[in-house]
């Protein structure tokens, strides 16, 4: 392979890399099981950040108080290191609770587009914190190649009843979940998916309080290309699996 292939393969992936997504769907539903609670859109009642792509919610529900629950889309709002083109992030979120609760933040966004079609995206799932007086603290993410999220339910601020939530899409591809009790909350777990278009990202944290505690988290999902050298090897094998497949073949004709 010619070195001019590979500077062509390095800059191309370059020039997806900081393509900017959409920012129709940005939503966030905040629950305290058994007694409410609030979804919010970007830029919607509740959202005191003021930015698209950034929320902000803080509110009170039964014996919890979500101090601060920061969500961000990437991009538009930037934060991702070279090679990553996608990002959601819950950032400095805490959570006290004065009894026993079960809390649930949900985060999504849709019509992300960073990355050439056709490869395996790389997916992140990093968490970091501290949690007391909990007996869990689990962490989900998702990818959804066809730009699917779960039904949140219409907008809903102050805090009051929360009606059902939709199911995960049967598309989409799950992270392996993150669990702790209480101490110190600091995780990874990554998959990948097929980018055939545009995708969606979301993420669920559950933090089951057995009395008085508190909670403070970061969950970051990012999405990154492939390395350059991975793509290149990957095609590079391709002529000696089809020569692999078409000898299979063959030698199955010639035996029956």
């Amino acid at each position: 392979m010619s070195r001019k292939f590979l500077i062509a393969a390095v800059a191309v992936i370059a020039v997806l890399a900081t393509a900017n997504n959409a920012d129709a769907s940005f939503r966030m539903r905040l629950e305290v099981v058994g007694s409410g609670g609030v979804v919010v859109t970007d830029n919607a009642p509740g959202d005191t950040a003021g930015a698209a792509g950034l929320m902000n919610v803080s509110t009170s529900v039964g014996t919890v108080t979500i101090l601060t629950g920061i969500g961000i889309q990437q991009p538009p709002s930037g934060g991702l290191t070279p090679g990553q083109v996608a990002g959601l992030d819950l950032n400095g979120t805490s959570i006290n609770s004065s009894g026993a609760a079960t809390v649930k933040l949900y985060l999504q966004a849709t019509d992300f587009s960073g990355g050439p079609n056709g490869l395996l995206m790389q997916v992140l799932n990093s968490v970091g914190g501290t949690a007391t007086g909990t007996s869990s603290v689990t962490f989900k993410a998702w990818a959804d190649p066809l730009n699917q999220v779960e039904a949140y339910g219409p907008d809903q601020f102050p805090a009051a009843g929360l009606v059902g939530k939709g199911a995960v899409p049967g598309s989409s591809i799950p992270a392996t979940p993150i669990v702790f009790g209480s101490g110190a909350i600091a995780g990874t777990s990554s998959f990948s998916f097929l980018k055939t278009g545009d995708y969606s990202l979301f993420v669920e944290a559950t933090i089951v309080f057995t009395g008085s505690g508190s909670v403070t988290f970061d969950n970051h999902l990012t999405v990154s290309v492939p390395e350059p050298m991975t793509i290149v090897a990957a095609m590079t094998g391709l002529p000696f699996l089809g020569g692999f497949m078409w000898r299979r073949r063959k030698t199955s004709t010639l035996s029956i």
